[in-house]
């Protein structure tokens, strides 16, 4: 087996994600978040189909300049002794600037590697630098375009925001030992500044004829490379044999040249040198994997995962296939309201902020701008809602995909609306829990109203047997029933109507207590007819009442046997049982007494007094505002409170 000098010296295993970016190959990749320190899991990537683009190399934008070094350290202090053919290159002018120490120190002594710009901000490299047997090595990467000697001319960098290998490097050469081979050493590193604006950066080819170069640093400890260790040398010849995955050449290299680029004079990279032996050194070629690979990582934006549903609130809005923007796969046109998954955000160099959209069943659907879109975000509620229509579909997503139900059945129907969402065409959707608070699903807010409660404090009275009174909407808690109550009075302070048209009062007792909801056809209010009858008193022992609780007496009949007043109005409870509203001779309201304690005089009837209103017989009562909420049901109080986060557990 071929020995190969392995010029990873050791440095570091980098992978590492702050944000995700866009990988447009079938290829399985590693990624390492270096900011918390962890191999990220699989599907963190986002996988979609990119256009072709043209990898041109560029000089430097801007001209060197000595004011952009931030530090010159002491040159390494190594006694390598020996020499060789290769020559020493100018850091400071391109193309050598775009070519990268990779430095790393473990504290005692200082390592290297190569790497070289392909766009201002990646970085290729080979994956032995960054990956080797079987761990990640990452410990004070150093990213250090044009070094030399100590020298940084272009400044150095450490905002390394990610670094890629191939999952199949891992598992073959990425475990050394017997089982290294070219095949798979290749690794990209995407850094957060764009330090290759300064430097300029190689273009990228695949076609292979003529010389070519390998630039990079020299880093063994043998007598080859005394003098040369920190310093960029160069050497070409041409490209001798190739596989489909590696070049073979007679360039001369040596340890810490891995990395390095192998170019053509014309400035574009056709392969990554990584290893070698006494007769041919070797590198990876840009084949169609490793070219992607790279590619994919290069041409892309940095990209946020986001994980949200987003609705679309713009018609006539370019979707698209990539940032190149000559690939259109849609439009929001007809598609207003229409709610996709954003996995990723992207911040592009105009500040304007992409969706990458995907549909139901996983597809994507291609790159939005975020202001044709919003968020799908819940808004709490917590309140009570009664279907008004049949046949509309409680649903399980906004995607419309999966179905909880319908309100076939359903009319008048209480659920407790916790949330709400409005879609981009200003659709809102109820999202809606059942009685035992388990999810019953979204409704769209047409097919149900609000329970509202409508002010009435009017005394009613119990005109049916046999009627539960409620403890709740959801029919799910009985307080009592109306049997033996026939003629019962209640204060019925509130009446709630039902998606079906059924009301229902809400029932107190004399104390104030909430006695329940009782069916509205259970009961009558009780209202006054106007008499304006004198009648006489003719049997002794009643009580004359102040109340139709009949908790509290004004007196009673006992010595009053034919004694006169005037009856102005009459009442007959839900029992058929009537009561006079009597009068005396000053006027003055005496109470109410039970209509067969008393015979007539004669009518003194006024047509112009037709109701109790407009006497002051009436006990003065709570004034309640029009539309308020009753909030009287213990169990719905705790209910409610106890599920108040606006944060849909369903959707989110």
């Amino acid at each position: 087996m071929k020995k190969y000098l392995l010029m990873y010296l050791s440095i570091f295993s980098v992978l590492f994600v702050s944000n995700q970016f866009v990988y447009a190959e079938d290829s399985e990749v590693s990624v390492f978040d270096v900011e918390q320190n962890m191999e990220l899991e699989e599907n963190i990537v986002e996988d979609v189909t990119l256009e072709s683009s043209v990898f041109e190399s560029s000089l430097p934008i801007e001209e060197y300049s000595s004011a952009w070094v931030e530090g010159n350290a002491v040159p390494e202090p190594y006694g390598i002794i020996g020499s060789d053919d290769r020559y020493r290159v100018d850091t400071t002018k391109y193309p050598n600037s775009a070519v990268v120490r990779l430095g790393f120190s473990n504290g005692i002594r200082d390592y290297a590697g190569t790497g070289f710009l392909v766009s201002p901000d990646t970085v290729v490299t080979a994956a032995h630098c960054v990956y080797s047997n079987g761990r990640w090595t990452i410990n004070g990467l150093k990213i250090q375009p044009g070094y030399d000697s100590g020298y940084l001319p272009f400044g150095q960098t450490s905002d390394i925001r990610s670094v890629y290998i191939l999952k199949s490097w891992k598992s073959g050469g990425g475990a050394y030992g017997s089982k290294y081979n070219t095949k798979d050493d290749i690794a990209v590193i995407k850094l957060k500044k764009k330090i290759g604006d300064r430097t300029g950066y190689f273009g990228m080819r695949q076609a292979v004829s003529g010389n070519v170069n390998v630039t990079g640093y020299p880093g063994s400890n043998n007598a080859t490379d005394k003098n040369k260790y920190g310093k960029m040398y160069s050497s070409f010849g041409p490209i001798v044999s190739s596989t489909s995955y590696e070049l073979s050449y007679r360039i001369d290299t040596t340890s810490g040249h891995s990395g390095s680029p192998i170019h053509t004079p014309d400035h574009y990279t056709v392969g990554v040198h990584v290893g070698g032996g006494s007769v041919m050194n070797d590198g990876v070629r840009f084949n169609d994997e490793y070219y992607n690979f790279v590619k994919g990582i290069k041409d892309q934006y940095v990209a946020k995962q986001f994980n949200k549903n987003v609705t679309v609130t713009k018609e006539g809005t370019t979707i698209w296939g990539n940032f190149d923007w000559n690939n259109k796969k849609g439009n929001t046109t007809g598609k207003l309201g229409k709610v996709y998954k954003a996995k990723y955000v992207y911040k592009l160099d105009n500040n304007n902020s992409y969706y990458s959209l995907y549909n139901v069943d996983g597809s994507w659907a291609g790159y939005i701008n975020s202001g044709a879109c919003t968020e799908v975000k819940s808004q709490s509620l917590n309140k009570n809602v009664t279907i008004t229509k049949e046949g509309l579909t409680l649903w399980e997503n906004f995607f419309f995909s999966g179905k909880k139900g319908n309100t076939a059945g359903k009319l008048g129907k209480v659920y407790n609306a916790k949330l709400t969402y409005t879609l981009g065409n200003g659709v809102k959707y109820y999202s809606l829990y059942n009685a035992e608070g388990s999810w019953a699903g979204y409704i769209n807010s047409s097919a149900a109203k609000e329970l509202k409660a409508d002010t009435l404090n009017k005394d009613i009275t119990i005109t049916k047997e046999g009627f539960t009174t409620w403890g709740n909407f959801y029919f799910s808690n009985k307080k009592g029933n109306t049997q033996g109550s026939l003629g019962k009075v209640y204060k019925a302070k509130y009446t709630y109507t039902l998606g079906n048209g059924v009301k229902y009062y809400s029932l107190y007792n004399s104390n104030d207590s909430w006695a329940g909801y009782l069916n509205a056809s259970a009961a009558k209010e009780l209202k006054a007819e106007a008499l304006n009858r004198n009648i006489t008193i003719a049997k002794e022992g009643y009580t004359i009442w102040s109340n139709f609780y009949f908790s509290a007496k004004k007196g009673n009949t006992t010595g009053k046997l034919k004694t006169k007043y005037n009856a102005k109005y009459v009442y007959t409870l839900g029992n058929g049982v009537k009561y006079y509203s009597l009068y005396d001779s000053s006027n003055v309201w005496s109470g109410y007494l039970n209509t067969g304690a008393a015979t007539n005089v004669r009518s003194l009837m006024n047509s112009g007094q037709t109701s109790e209103s407009s006497t002051s017989e009436s006990v003065p009562e709570q004034e309640f505002s029009d539309g308020t909420e009753e909030n009287i049901d213990p169990e719905l109080e705790t209910m409610i409170s106890s599920n108040s986060d606006n944060i849909d557990p369903i959707n989110d």
